[in-house]
């Protein structure tokens, strides 16, 4: 991961270059389902997790414009909080879901609570952006906001599985410091979600796949 710096020099042709760079980026975080299995069994468990990801990436420089910031240039770091519900689009029902929130991000200690629907409401992640914490994967991007695993109830059935998030917030850390850090909290200006989904083969199906993949070995021999 390349680490941008941002260097104040003085001159008119450099503050040029600095304000076309801070004018042409603005904040977006996409929010990811991500599932570790494409498909599991009736009955089985599968594991996964929620990321959000920066764009423009770590160690650009952008505008800080969120209160009391008065758009001067500062460098983003990492991610910093998130309100956010985690929704079941598809048959989540159809089993039990569970969450934690990382410990790297569990500063805000609210998980959230299930809501009556498969999903999980007002979950809040968050770290002290003004202390370097000992924690491995805090200034990945993306980053892992949730773990999660789903298992299926055998008495409900289920083909597929679809989970989604509906951020409420997003922020970021900014560096505005010369040459000391000095980190304040800026508001994404966008945000995107990518849904995860799995599959949940019927005996039948998954009948008919293992009979598909005997005659194709057969057929090599």
């Amino acid at each position: 991961m390349v680490r941008n710096t941002l260097v104040f020099i003085s001159g008119v042709a450099a503050s040029a270059t600095i304000t076309s760079i801070v004018n042409a980026q603005d904040v977006s975080m996409t929010f990811s389902v991500v599932w570790d299995k494409p498909a599991i069994n009736p009955g089985e468990t599968n594991t996964g997790a929620v990321y959000a990801e920066i764009a423009p990436g770590i160690g650009s420089v952008v505008p800080w414009n969120t209160p009391p910031g008065k758009g001067q240039p500062g460098v983003i770091k990492r991610f910093a909080t998130s309100i956010f519900d985690l929704l079941n689009l598809s048959n989540g029902q159809a089993g039990t879901l569970q969450w934690t929130v990382p410990v790297m991000l569990n500063i805000a200690n609210i998980q959230g609570t299930p809501d009556g629907n498969g999903g999980v409401a007002g979950i809040n992640v968050g770290n002290v952006g003004a202390i370097i914490l000992p924690f491995p994967g805090l200034d990945d991007n993306p980053i892992k906001i949730l773990d999660i695993a789903w298992t299926h109830d055998l008495t409900v059935p289920a083909s597929e599985v679809t989970y989604s998030v509906k951020p409420a917030s997003a922020k970021v850390f900014l560096d505005i410091g010369n040459g000391f850090p000095t980190l304040v909290g800026h508001n994404a200006k966008q945000t995107f979600v990518v849904p995860g989904t799995f599959q949940i083969p019927t005996a039948s199906s998954a009948s008919v796949v293992a009979m598909t993949l005997l005659l194709a070995f057969r057929r090599r021999r």
